[in-house]
């Protein structure tokens, strides 16, 4: 039975669903080619949508890349030599400072004073002032360990201070507030008294 017949049906309003199945199903074979066309289309739409799309992404990846390296810490690493000083004893020791990117420092210290060994670690978010070449601001803090002939103590040492970078040289200079909290069995003390020096040589 031909397509028009049951299209007769309907208007008879005699539908079945094997007419109902039958003019979708003619429908579909008369149309194949040019569902198919669709189809092709909505590909290479996709295509060129992607293409379009990683195009910008690569863009925007560059103009990043591009602003972080104009954008770059002053230094990436810096040793040298570390003061921890104020209220107690005066420690002095090896000191060093990593950047691991424009806002993020790593400092380690080895201090030695007061018959005692100190071991401090600190995490630090830096920035630049605006306006101060090669001057930067830090905030972070950490742990500090201190061992001595009979026994260990341990300190929370939260910190913020400045770090410059001298133009033209490769030496940079730390100043910070850093008040140490004490944390053991017998409770735990602030002091508030503390500061730290850094000199350092930066590659």
């Amino acid at each position: 039975m031909s397509t028009k017949k049951y299209l007769n049906k309907l208007s008879n309003n005699k539908i079945t669903m094997q007419a109902l199945f039958f003019i979708i199903s003619d429908f579909y074979q008369k149309n194949i080619n040019g569902i198919k066309v669709v189809r092709q289309i909505i590909i290479l739409q996709k295509h060129y949508i992607m293409k379009k799309l990683f195009t910008i992404l690569g863009c925007v990846a560059l103009f990043a890349l591009t602003t972080t390296t104009v954008k770059a810490q002053n230094y990436k690493t810096g040793v040298g030599l570390g003061i921890d000083f104020g209220d107690g004893a005066t420690l002095v020791g090896p000191s060093i400072r990593h950047h691991f990117s424009r806002k993020a420092a790593i400092q380690g210290e080895v201090l030695f004073g007061g018959n005692s060994t100190f071991i401090q670690a600190f995490l630090q978010y830096n920035s630049a002032i605006p306006g101060a070449k090669g001057l930067d601001w830090y905030l972070g803090g950490g742990p500090s360990l201190q061992l001595y002939d009979g026994g260990s103590s341990f300190y929370l040492v939260p910190m913020t201070g400045l770090d410059y970078k001298f133009s033209g040289a490769p030496l940079a200079l730390a100043f910070d507030w850093r008040p140490r909290i004490y944390l053991g069995d017998n409770g735990s003390d602030f002091s508030a008294g503390r500061f730290g020096l850094g000199f350092r040589y930066t590659f």
